[in-house]
C-alpha cells in the first residue's frame, strides 16, 4: 500500500493509507474468553477442545488375572482388593482409556480408579473435553484470555454446509478435518492481529481543483494484508466514488495508471 498523487489538467487526485485506529471487529473468527467450553483453542496447552464427554470405564475384579483379596476390617464384607491387584487394574483401566477412539483432555483433573464393594468391579469416571487438534504451540501469556472461542462458522461440524461440495474436490480431506482446519485457521488469523502481524487500514481519496478540495471519499476496516489486487481495487472504488461527488466523468482505473507514488 502506498500513498499516490495523480495530476490530471486542472485537478489533482490524492490516494491515502492510514492505520484504522478504531477496534477491529473480528467476531467473524471467534472470540477470546476465560471459560473453558466446548470447541475451544486452549492457548496454553495448544490444543482444539470438541465436545465434552463424561463415560465410566468398569473393569469386573473377576477379569484381573492373579487377582487377591485381603482381609480388612475396615473394608465393606471384610474383603478388600490386595494392592497388587489394585495396581493391576490401574494399569489395565489406562490402557483402557488410552485405547479410547478420541483424546480427551481433563483440564486439571485427572481420573482414579475407584472400587465398587457390592459390584465387585474396579471403575473409573473419565470426564473432559475431545482434542480436536493438538500441538497448535502455546500463546497464552499472562492477563490474556486463556481460551478462543472458535464456535462461529465451522464448529461443531455440520454435513449440511457441505450439502454442494464433492468429496473428491477435497484431495482426500475429510469434511469433519476440514472444519477443524478452518477454525484452526481462524484462530491463528486472530492471534497475528493480536501480535500485530496485520491490521486495518483506511482508504482515503481526495480531488482538488486548482489545490481547493471538492470532494473525499474514504473506506475503512482494510485488511492490511489483503494482498495488492485486492488493495488495488480498493483504492479505484474509492477514486470512483470520489469523482462522482466532484462530478467528474473520469475513469478511476485509467487515472491510478497514471500515478505518482508518494
Amino acid at each position: 500500500m502506498h500513498d499516490k498523487t495523480i495530476e490530471h489538467g486542472y485537478y489533482t487526485f490524492e490516494i491515502k493509507w492510514e492505520y484504522d485506529e478504531d477496534w477491529a471487529d473480528l467476531s467473524h473468527l471467534g472470540k477470546p474468553t476465560d471459560k473453558r467450553g466446548e470447541y475451544m483453542v486452549d492457548r496454553k496447552t495448544g490444543q482444539l477442545l470438541g465436545e465434552y464427554v463424561d463415560e465410566v470405564i468398569t473393569l469386573p475384579y473377576n477379569k484381573i488375572r492373579g487377582r487377591k483379596m485381603v482381609d480388612d476390617s475396615y473394608a465393606p464384607y471384610g474383603k478388600w482388593p490386595s494392592s497388587e491387584t489394585w495396581d493391576k487394574a490401574e494399569e489395565l483401566i489406562k490402557q483402557r482409556v488410552e485405547a479410547l477412539p478420541y483424546q480427551v483432555d481433563m483440564g486439571d483433573d485427572t481420573y482414579s480408579v475407584q472400587w465398587d464393594a457390592h459390584e465387585k468391579e474396579f471403575w473409573a469416571e473419565v470426564s473432559g473435553y475431545k482434542i480436536l487438534a493438538d500441538n497448535l504451540g502455546s500463546t497464552f501469556g499472562w492477563h490474556e484470555y486463556r481460551y478462543f472461542d472458535v464456535e462461529v462458522n465451522h464448529l461443531p461440524h455440520n454435513p449440511a454446509n457441505w450439502k454442494n461440495i464433492s468429496l473428491e474436490s477435497m484431495k482426500g480431506e475429510s469434511f469433519e478435518a476440514a472444519d477443524i482446519h478452518y477454525a484452526v485457521e481462524d484462530w491463528k488469523r486472530w492471534e497475528a492481529y493480536n501480535n500485530n502481524y496485520w491490521s486495518m487500514m483506511g482508504c482515503i481519496a481526495t480531488v482538488y481543483k486548482d489545490g481547493i478540495e471538492i470532494a473525499e471519499s474514504s473506506c475503512w476496516g482494510i485488511e492490511s494484508d489483503g494482498g495488492e489486487e485486492y488493495h488495488a481495487e480498493m483504492e479505484e472504488s474509492v477514486l470512483s466514488e470520489a469523482l462522482h461527488q466532484a462530478e467528474l466523468s473520469l475513469n478511476a482505473k485509467e487515472l491510478l495508471k497514471e500515478a505518482n507514488y508518494a
